[in-house]
């Protein structure tokens, strides 16, 4: 047992002051004027200045987050090989990234971070589904929206205008969430569509597109390169036909 003499120094530590919060620094700032009994204007303004400088700490809290998850951006996958039957006898085939794996992946790599991925749907004009994908960061508050798509009901295959819709707005939460998130699946995309047809997922694009002209030469130019590439490219009718069905009905809005 070692025992310390009088002689030998004594190591003070001094204790390390308490952090400050900063909502405890807006209080003790409230205190204050309330005590030299501001007036109702000083406090107004008081109250606004603190609203403000508390939405910016919030949104910096949620960019340094932000940045934090861009530096382990999860890969994603196309695992999902899909073959809808068309009225012509022919079959649409075509891979994606399923939603339910991508969220789960996306979803785990942000939650790291303290960031919660949603959605909220809206409706656009001529029947379009729109879906903004939304991250939020309950620690600060901060809430913004990150990726809105929209698109038309899905013609493709048989489905019925139930599935139509539930098929748009699968692919529009799948999408609008790896493009919040900047991810860019990886898979077989190509490779599929050269022999079974123009895939699934550029026909939407380029429907889209179509949908989004806002002007007559705009509308052409994309209808020219997107039937270009589904004639020569991919051979594939049903894909040509449903371009032309969105390039005539967007068409009237300009003739």
């Amino acid at each position: 047992m070692t025992t310390q003499t009088l002689d030998q120094p004594f190591e003070l530590t001094p204790p390390q002051p308490k952090a400050i919060t900063l909502s405890e620094k807006f209080d003790k700032l409230m205190e204050i004027a309330v005590e030299r009994n501001a007036s109702a204007d000083a406090l107004a303004v008081l109250v606004d200045s603190i609203l403000r400088v508390k939405k910016e700490d919030a949104r910096c809290q949620f960019e340094a987050a932000l940045g934090r998850f861009r530096n382990h951006v999860p890969e994603v996958l196309k695992t999902k090989k899909v073959s809808i039957p068309n009225r012509d006898g022919s079959n649409t085939t075509y891979w994606h990234a399923e939603l339910d794996k991508a969220f789960q992946i996306v979803d785990e790599e942000l939650r790291k971070e303290g960031l919660i991925a949603s959605w909220r749907s809206g409706e656009g004009q001529n029947g379009r589904t729109l879906m903004t994908c939304v991250f939020r960061h309950p620690s600060s508050g901060h809430v913004e929206d990150m990726a809105t798509l929209g698109g038309p009901p899905d013609t493709s295959g048989s489905k019925t205008p139930g599935q139509q819709i539930g098929s748009i707005v699968s692919y529009l939460q799948r999408y609008s969430l790896l493009a919040a998130a900047g991810v860019v699946p990886k898979g077989m995309d190509n490779d599929a569509a050269t022999t079974e047809g123009m895939p699934e997922d550029a026909i939407v694009d380029y429907c889209i597109k179509m949908q989004d002209a806002t002007d007559l030469a705009e509308l052409q130019k994309t209808f020219r390169e997107c039937f270009k590439k589904s004639a020569e490219q991919f051979k594939d009718l049903a894909a040509q036909r449903r371009l032309v069905k969105v390039y005539e009905t967007k068409k009237k809005d300009f003739v």
